[in-house]
């Protein structure tokens, strides 16, 4: 469910049309906010709206709120600050990369190429271990070329130390199967801060340095987080 604030329909030079809406929020059918922006710009295939179709071909949102929980169980779920439960969940990888797949899929958005998130205000709070990160002033530019979704992010994080950590994240996939790769590049993050985010890290939690490097992974055809690999200084 859509709510918003302002429609406003424009058609450019070259007979392109464009729809611009302010003040949006975009809930489940149960009423809990996933995610709500400041505004939003979509561009449309003219030819499609003569034979009745809606089908935007560019996306961009601005000042995008979102929440990512990571519950005890290890499970996450997306959805807006403002809600206290619900909004979309996934239990493994693959399930993240069949929600993806299937909002791909839908008829609407069979002609969409390109879409791009900027101001983004992430709040990733992770209940195993009752911490809460932010990660601010972000940028996601994901593009769709045929089967072949490339997703790439650049956010800061804001932490309890000096300075700012930078993240640099990918994602690559073939829509319709469940395989997929994605990987991290950190810059000036806390040992600790790592320390936390998987087991696999947990001896850097007796270190007090700031970390840089990359980390690689993805996901296997049966839905499971595939081997880890990672270089840090």
């Amino acid at each position: 469910r859509v709510t918003l604030g302002e429609l406003r329909l424009l058609v450019k030079e070259g007979w392109r049309p464009q729809i611009r809406l302010r003040d949006v929020s975009v809930r489940t059918l149960g009423g809990e906010e996933i995610v709500r922006f400041s505004e939003s710009k979509a561009k449309f295939s003219m030819s499609a709206l003569l034979g009745g179709r809606i089908a935007p071909s560019e996306i961009t949102m601005t000042g995008v709120f979102a929440t990512l929980l990571r519950e005890s169980d290890g499970s996450f779920a997306l959805q807006s600050e403002f809600s206290s439960a619900g909004g979309l969940r996934f239990e493994t990888p693959g399930d993240a990369v069949d929600q993806i797949d299937a909002l791909l899929s839908q008829p609407g958005l069979s002609g969409l190429d390109r879409a791009e998130l900027r101001g983004l205000t992430l709040q990733f709070i992770d209940r195993r271990v009752q911490r809460a990160f932010t990660l601010d002033g972000g940028r996601l530019i994901a593009t769709r070329n045929g089967d072949t979704l490339s997703v790439d992010a650049d956010l800061a994080l804001l932490g309890e130390g000096p300075g700012v950590t930078t993240l640099a994240a990918n994602f690559n996939s073939v829509i319709g199967t469940p395989e997929a790769q994605f990987g991290v590049t950190l810059d000036n993050m806390s040992a600790a801060d790592i320390a936390l985010q998987s087991p696999a890290f947990g001896w850097l939690g007796v270190l007090r340095a700031p970390i840089s490097g990359a980390v690689r992974a993805g996901v296997r055809p049966d839905g499971t987080l595939a081997p880890l690999y990672a270089t840090l200084q």
